[in-house]
Parts: structure tokens; sequence; C-alpha cells
């Protein structure tokens, strides 16, 4: 199972609970791979990684790139979405872009909880990680 910037979002007791649903339906042995914006616990190593992502932004020059409320700006332009936002906005809370701010630690720990029987992240490049959990 592979999920890709989108666990960084839900609050940890909804996280959970997906996590949990993964587990269930995941055989022993599968692997579940969160590639997604991961910042350390410790605020020393926070600002580090986010200072290694900016650096990283610039060199790429990601500066142009759409931010979070720009893309969902331009999608509400969208009218053949019209129906699909709407249906959105009841169902999952509002959400700046930022997310949980869950560490890569944080999720381990609740794919742990969920059932999983390892946990943990194997590469981090600034905010940009990749955890992975045995089931």
């Amino acid at each position: 199972m592979v999920s890709s910037t989108a666990l960084h979002y839900p609050p940890p007791r909804t996280l959970l609970g997906i996590y949990r649903d993964l587990a269930e339906v995941m055989r022993p042995g599968a692997v579940l791979v969160n590639a997604d914006h991961l910042v350390p616990e410790e605020p020393p190593l926070a600002e580090l990684a986010r200072a290694v992502e900016r650096r990283r932004s610039q060199r790429r020059g990601a500066g142009t790139a759409e931010d979070w409320s720009q893309w969902w700006a331009a999608a509400a332009r969208i009218p053949e979405f019209a129906e699909l936002l709407a249906a959105r906005a009841r169902q999952v809370p509002p959400c700046d872009g930022d997310g949980n701010g869950l560490s890569a630690a944080r999720h381990a720990e609740l794919l742990l909880r969920a059932g999983f029987r390892q946990a943990g992240p194997v590469w981090q490049y600034g905010t940009s990680a990749v955890l992975v959990a045995l089931r």
C-alpha cells in the first residue's frame, strides 16, 4: 500500500483509525509506504529540516509553484468541480495546508498501536520523508 502527501493532514485520532483500517485489510508481511511531509519533533531539528527544505525549493525554483491555498482557489474556479468541492466541504474539516504536524516518530507510534509489527522512517531530506510499516 502506498500513500503520498496525504497522511500528514488527518488529526491523530482520525489517523489512528485510518491506520487501524489499513492494518485490518493488509495481509501479514505486507508493507505500507508513506511518502509525506514529516517534521522532526525536536525544535532545533525541525527548524533545520525546514531550512533544508527552503534551500532545496530555492535551488529547484519551486517558489513559482502554487501553494495549498492557491491550488484550492484555482480548483474552485472550475465549474465542473463545484459539486465535488461542496461535498468535500461537508465531509472534511477545514485545513490550511500545514497538516497535523506529526513527526515520523509519532506516525510510527500510531502505526504500531494500529497493529503494524514495525514502523519507522527509511529516508528523510528536509521535511520530505518516507516512512514504512510492516504488517
